[in-house]
């Protein structure tokens, strides 16, 4: 239980407000450059419902967006973290392997 409250805070003090969002934030932190359409279907939701909370994360400076043009003009959206988001992923990694490490002693 305390993995959980020590990511859900960190994510709060962060911005991020739901755990739905903070899912979205670690899916692109683990892989940088994911493109809309297959955020939409890890999550099961509408590409629009992706945009929206892509477009509220870019808003607290968690996830930068680049949008790509193809060759038959269709617009695809890609999502990286910013260093915000890796150093706030990071510390509460660390800070899961410190009481992983204190619970086994």
């Amino acid at each position: 239980m305390r993995h959980l409250l020590i990511l859900s805070e960190t994510m709060r003090r962060a911005g991020v407000t739901t755990f739905y969002r903070a899912s979205l934030c670690i899916a692109v932190f683990e892989r940088p450059g994911i493109e809309n359409s297959l955020l939409a279907r890890l999550m099961g939701l509408s590409g629009e419902n992706i945009t929206t909370a892509m477009r509220y994360l870019a808003k607290h400076n968690l996830i930068h967006k680049d949008t790509v043009i193809t060759p038959d003009k269709k617009r695809i959206n890609k999502y990286y973290p910013t260093p915000y988001l890796k150093d706030t992923l990071v510390n509460v990694e660390i800070d899961l392997k410190n009481h992983y490490h204190e619970q086994t002693k």
